[in-house]
């Protein structure tokens, strides 16, 4: 179904008791409620992925809901925070009965960045920001 939509539901409405008359049609406009998690774009459902900072850089395989179940997806390394990945024929059918196409789901992939590091775990950054500052690349200062 699209917004806006109206559905008529022939003889189904108020009929007045006055003139003692047939029921007339009822007009059903159709609104969409909003998931929670999938977003609506025409046919394209479009959901937002946490992975983690490893899982950006070294890739992985994650599950994830689509409105047709669950399906896994391999993560290539080198992703970015918002990069979209689209699984084809995952999102929503055509309201015409006779064509069969669905809309792609769209994953935008969301880096989620640790707030609450480990002694171990923050070793490990400083020494990444070593190699890179070795290679010429400057970041931030991480001593705060």
């Amino acid at each position: 179904m699209k917004e806006g939509q109206k559905l008529r539901f022939t003889n189904k409405g108020h009929a007045s008791e006055v003139y003692n008359a047939k029921p007339g049609d009822l007009i059903a406009k159709i609104m969409i409620k909003e998931h929670e998690t999938f977003k609506r774009d025409g046919y394209n459902i479009i959901s937002e992925v946490p992975i983690t900072v490893t899982q950006a850089i070294l890739g992985s395989k994650v599950t994830l809901e689509t409105v047709h179940g669950e399906k896994e997806v391999e993560i290539s390394g080198g992703v970015h925070n918002n990069l979209r990945y689209v699984l084809k024929n995952y999102g929503a059918p055509s309201i015409d009965p006779l064509d069969e196409k669905f809309g792609d789901h769209i994953i935008k992939f969301k880096i989620i960045i640790p707030t609450d590091l480990s002694e171990r775990q923050l070793e490990l950054i400083k020494k990444l920001k070593i190699i890179e500052e070795s290679q010429g690349i400057k970041s931030g200062d991480m001593e705060r």
